[in-house]
């Protein structure tokens, strides 16, 4: 191999590489860092679900509606604003919220008889059994995350429009 044509190929490579436009980096793969992180969906989630499952036991004396309804909005709210590399917390916490709901605003709703096996077992059973469709709901609209983040944003933009209109003044439907 001749040094010199070595030497020639080289600047003919150069010179091609410095007449195309350089190719732009790849770009970086798209990874949300903003947002709830694993621990953030669990505390929204969880804590929601408890001081509205107390307040109801204390009002009630069950643990029903309105501790599921507020299950539902957290789950939708933990799904939205979720980071990608966590979604799966949105998708556990429904069901762990409830159960923790459960187990301690639960135990202000005991009956007075049985032993104390019986009567936390049929509790449990029961609070978990009538609340179900709320639980299931909360857990399939955070499974699909893309379904809570449109309800979310069409339920924010219908709020948003009905706001901002303004019915127009005489003045303005003069103007032509």
């Amino acid at each position: 191999l001749d040094p010199e044509r070595l030497a020639e190929l080289e600047a003919a490579k150069d010179m091609a590489d410095a007449d195309e436009p350089a190719a732009a980096p790849a770009p970086a793969p798209r990874t949300s860092t903003v947002g709830l992180t694993y621990s953030g969906v669990m505390v929204v989630v969880i804590a929601a679900t408890v001081l509205v499952g107390f307040l109801e036991a204390v009002v009630r004396n069950e643990i029903g509606w309105l501790t599921g309804l507020t299950l539902l909005l957290a789950s939708v709210y933990a799904a939205v604003f979720v980071r990608r590399a966590d979604i799966w917390a949105a998708v556990v916490a429904p069901p762990l919220a409830f159960l923790v709901a459960t187990l301690t605003a639960g135990q202000l709703t005991l009956g007075p008889t049985g032993t104390l096996l019986e009567r936390e077992g049929f509790m449990i059973f029961k609070s978990l059994a009538v609340n179900a469709p709320w639980i299931l709901a909360a857990t399939v609209i955070s499974l699909d995350g893309k379904s809570a983040k449109t309800v979310a944003s069409n339920w924010s933009r219908r709020g948003r429009l009905a706001s901002t209109y303004r019915r127009p003044s005489a003045v303005s439907a003069t103007r032509v």
